[in-house]
């Protein structure tokens, strides 16, 4: 059975129980365990389509052309420092000047202009549009390193996914709970988060970006077993 399909299996399991418990008055919290021993990949893919990938990245043609551009996307974020940003972000709904309503131009990180009245604005939750961006270019730098390092088998470019996850799962619960109604801590709203500033962007970002890239690397030898504790126990 693949995992895909397991987890389908286990998912309509807690249903079932969730259902008779609750037929009965009685919630009891059920017993989720991943199989131990889980082979890598098989969230971003399967062997068997990283087989493939290899084999086209290795002759001439379209497949070929569309994962190189994953490749120079990584080499190009290996030329950068990775940079971090204080805190979460924030949606680009509140990046407008509060009286022309016209969207704001970036002077800095920290400062940010209206393009009519010149008004200039400063702190939360201006800046923190531009690090959901920044956040943004991270995630998906990490991601292009994994898929880099899994098509080439080339360390720099797992270091690199590792730097980024590993910064990540040092920081997310420091980082203040949010929601995009601008509020934080237990004023925020419950759909909120750390990373991002709703649960939905929370779970795109996993599903996505984070576990499929902790996947690819699985196997370096950048990424130790403590590496590896570290980003499922404190980002995943």
């Amino acid at each position: 059975m693949s995992y895909g399909l397991w987890t389908m299996g286990l998912l309509a399991g807690i249903l079932v129980m969730a259902s008779v418990s609750a037929i009965a008055g009685q919630w009891v919290v059920p017993q989720v365990r991943l199989p131990a021993g889980m082979p890598h990949p098989s969230i971003a893919c399967l062997p068997e389509e990283l087989a493939r990938a290899r084999a086209a990245y290795a002759q001439p043609g379209p497949a070929r052309d569309t994962l190189s551009g994953l490749i120079k996307q990584a080499e190009h974020a290996l030329t950068e420092p990775v940079r971090f940003p204080v805190r979460g972000g924030q949606h680009n709904q509140w990046y407008q000047c509060d009286v022309c309503q016209l969207a704001l131009n970036t002077i800095d990180e920290t400062h940010h202009q209206c393009p009519k009245c010149k008004k200039i604005y400063t702190g939360s939750p201006y800046d923190d549009v531009i690090f959901a961006r920044i956040h943004s270019k991270n995630l998906a730098n990490a991601q292009a390193a994994g898929w880099a390092y899994a098509i080439t088998g080339e360390e720099r470019f797992a270091g690199l996914a590792r730097e980024i996850l590993l910064g990540y799962a040092r920081r997310y619960a420091q980082y203040p709970f949010h929601s995009n109604d601008n509020k934080q801590g237990a004023e925020a709203n419950k759909t909120g988060g750390h990373l991002s500033e709703q649960t939905l962007g929370e779970a795109a970002n996993l599903s996505q970006k984070i576990a499929p890239t902790l996947d690819l690397i699985a196997g370096s030898k950048a990424l130790s077993d403590a590496d590896y504790a570290t980003i499922c126990d404190g980002l995943i």
